[in-house]
This record gives structure tokens, C-alpha cells and sequence, in this order.
């Protein structure tokens, strides 16, 4: 698996470090460090009873921001290193930060993903394009295009089970996600985490 240079990632964990210093790496196939992190696995293991395979899903292919850490999946997987990011990793990452500059920016951001059903009544799909839309930005960066493929992974968090059907209108998300793919393209779409690289939160 290909590895973002350390000048990349090490811009990133300093801008970590810097604007978020309590936020720390955590990861998920090891004890959890806070006690919201089990709350929210009660709840996985209860989504488990009626939505195939939401655990494993949960446990091995997302990153969750909890608290004052972000839960990778495993220390295996997504080292966090300057010397050793993988490039999936660092892409993830750059999400989990705006997420966490939402947090700091937006007072009603956690009672958006603490009230479960129905997302579509929510602002969480609002919180999740803007994150994934910095994730399309970063993948942009390091490879010079955004696949269909791509798109269609992201599009299935929006309208699928996993997160809950917070956006349960594929076309829709879809034709969005295009539109936004466009802009970053054509350079009219630029990284939120960079523009905001020298604000202090």
C-alpha cells in the first residue's frame, strides 16, 4: 500500500497537534480510551440484531471521531506516523478533522448524530457531505482523479444501512457528489482543512 510523503503527513498531524492537541489516535480492535466509545458499540451491537454484518462493518471498514479520539480500525491497518501514513489513511483523516472543526464550530453538532432515527430529519448528512467532500478533495491531491467507483463507496454511506439511511436518495446524492467532483477538478472546490490551516479553534 502506497504511503503519503512525511512532508504531507507531517503538515497534517501539526495542524492536529496544534488547533486539536487533546485529540488523540485510537483504534478499534484495542481497549477503548473513553467511555462514550462503548455507548456507541451497545448501540452497534444492537443495530447488529437487525442489519446484516453492521458490526463488522463498523469494527473493520469505518473510522469513528468519538470524544477527544478518532477510532481507526486497527494500529495494523492505519498507522498514523509521519514515516508511515498510508495514503487511505491520511484521506480518512483529513474527514475526521472537519468533523472535529465542526464540533468546535457548531453548537447542535453532537445532538445531530446522538438522535438515531430519522436521519433524513437531521443535519448529519449535511456534517458527512462536507467531511466527505474534504476527503474527495484529499484523494484529488494525491492521485489526480476521482472514479465513479469512488463516488458510488461514498454515495452507499448516505442512502445505505450503515450510517443509517441519512440520505436516502441515491440519484440524488449521486448527482451531487458529481457536481462536487467537477468543482474540485476545475479547482473552483478547494480543501476546508487547508483554507482554515492557520485559524486557531
Amino acid at each position: 500500500m502506497q504511503v503519503v510523503s512525511s512532508e504531507k503527513a507531517k503538515e497534517l498531524l501539526f495542524y492536529l497537534d496544534k488547533n486539536f492537541p487533546e485529540v488523540k489516535i485510537a483504534y478499534k480492535d484495542e481497549p477503548y480510551k473513553n467511555n462514550l466509545m462503548y455507548l456507541i458499540y451497545f448501540f452497534v451491537c444492537l443495530f447488529d440484531l437487525f442489519i446484516k454484518d453492521y458490526k463488522f462493518k463498523f469494527q473493520n471498514n469505518y473510522t469513528t471521531a468519538c470524544g477527544n479520539y478518532i477510532y481507526f480500525s486497527s494500529r495494523s491497518k492505519h498507522p498514523v506516523s509521519e514515516f508511515n501514513m498510508r495514503k487511505d489513511t491520511y484521506t480518512i483523516l483529513r474527514h475526521e478533522i472537519v468533523h472535529l472543526i465542526q464540533q468546535k464550530r457548531d453548537f447542535f453538532y453532537y445532538f445531530n448524530y446522538l438522535f438515531v432515527l430519522p436521519f433524513v430529519f437531521t443535519m448529519r448528512s449535511k456534517y458527512e457531505y462536507e467531511a466527505y467532500e474534504e476527503q474527495l478533495v484529499a484523494s484529488y491531491e494525491l492521485y489526480g482523479s476521482i472514479s465513479d467507483d469512488y463516488l458510488d463507496s461514498i454515495a452507499k454511506n448516505f442512502y445505505g444501512s450503515m450510517y443509517l439511511w441519512m440520505y436516502p436518495f441515491k440519484e440524488k446524492i449521486l448527482a451531487r457528489l458529481k457536481v462536487s467532483r467537477s468543482l474540485i477538478q476545475s479547482g473552483q472546490k478547494r480543501s476546508l482543512y487547508l483554507r482554515l490551516s492557520e485559524q486557531k479553534f
